[in-house]
């Protein structure tokens, strides 16, 4: 895929105010403009799909059909970065925190501490360096729930001693209401993401408004259609902008009614099982602990570990935490592996 903005591509049977409209939805490269499909982006910018068809043909025709090697890939994943969850136990677990250019979905029941994870790592990423244009980093947290407490974020910020009322002006709030809502806003985020240095977006409760509102099974391929959708459009922001996404999810009763494993499943099914680079499992723990499991992921082990819940939001279970925001990550490929022998 390319990194070319549009306004300096020379097109073909396409007038410049059509490319300046889409330009002002937020979509600046082909590799954000391929994201969407003809009706999408024509009824993005109020267009007919016929002038749009055009846009995307002449895109894909030109850099949709450019093939990379494995190297190139390589080069590319130099580029990730790990934002910190806030403890160095849960970071460690992940392979170095919560990775850009991926999705991360956060899975448990009611105070298991999945909202604790958003309000802190809403916190820590306000302190990432600045854009080259001196720019604040920025947090969007969509609220599908209505959970969000400023008052919570602000407590963290100051018990990690950052500045409560900077932290935060940065971090990006929409109250959604409902499923179309929620589309609408995701659909949105690239002009959010291009007037502001974005560095974490936050889905809590990604299904809430999908399980009230497509209830039975007969609305059961609608609902999973509409996620699939929310769902893919998160994981290209994460790929083009580079970011990590983080989402919260619920489990619900396994309808299977097996009497062996774990009697409750993470809700969403297989859309959501696949569309995500890690699946992480959190319980509620004695006092107030938290037991945090990587129960889905290519290449990272299914580990369980002890976190805690503080002033400071999420941390080691002896209360401590990294003060490091952007951290180390694992290593994808042994470097070692190129190195030629003499």
């Amino acid at each position: 895929m390319s990194e070319a903005r549009l306004d300096e591509i020379t097109w073909t049977g396409t007038s410049a105010d059509t490319i300046q409209r889409i330009m002002d939805e937020g979509i600046l490269t082909v590799t954000q403009l391929l994201q969407y499909t003809t009706k999408e982006l024509a009824e993005k910018i109020g267009s007919q799909e016929k002038t749009v068809d055009k846009v995307i043909t002449q895109a894909i025709t030109q850099y949709g059909r450019i093939y990379e090697s494995g190297l190139d890939v390589l080069e590319r994943q130099k580029e990730l970065w790990v934002l910190s969850t806030g403890s160095a136990e849960f970071n460690r677990i992940l392979g170095g925190g919560l990775w850009s250019q991926g999705v991360t979905e956060v899975i448990g029941k009611y105070s298991s501490g999945k909202s604790q994870l958003c309000f802190t790592a809403a916190a820590l990423v306000t302190q990432h360096p600045p854009d080259k244009d001196e720019r604040p980093a920025k947090a969007v947290f969509i609220d599908n729930e209505h959970t969000f407490e400023p008052g919570r974020v602000a407590q963290i910020a100051k018990a990690r001693g950052y500045d409560p009322k900077q932290t935060l002006e940065n971090v990006l709030l929409c109250d959604t209401n409902t499923t179309q809502h929620q589309r609408i806003v995701i659909n949105t985020l690239d002009y959010i993401l291009k007037d502001h240095n974005v560095k974490l977006v936050i889905v809590d409760g990604m299904l809430s408004h999908l399980r009230d509102e497509y209830i039975g099974r007969g609305m059961l391929a609608d609902r999973q259609q509409i996620l699939g959708q929310m769902l893919g459009k998160l994981l290209h922001i994460a790929k083009s902008h580079n970011i990590p996404v983080l989402l919260t999810n619920q489990v619900q009763a396994d309808p299977s009614g097996s009497a062996f494993g774990d009697p409750d499943k993470p809700a969403g099914g297989h859309r959501m099982a696949h569309a995500n680079k890690f699946r992480v499992r959190l319980w509620p723990g004695s006092k107030n602990t938290k037991l945090v499991m990587v129960i889905d992921s290519s290449f990272l082990a299914e580990e369980k570990t002890r976190i805690a819940v503080s002033e400071a939001g999420v941390v080691d279970e002896d209360g401590g935490y990294p003060t490091c925001v952007v951290g180390e990550k694992l290593a994808l490929v042994d470097e070692s592996y190129f190195v030629e022998e003499a």
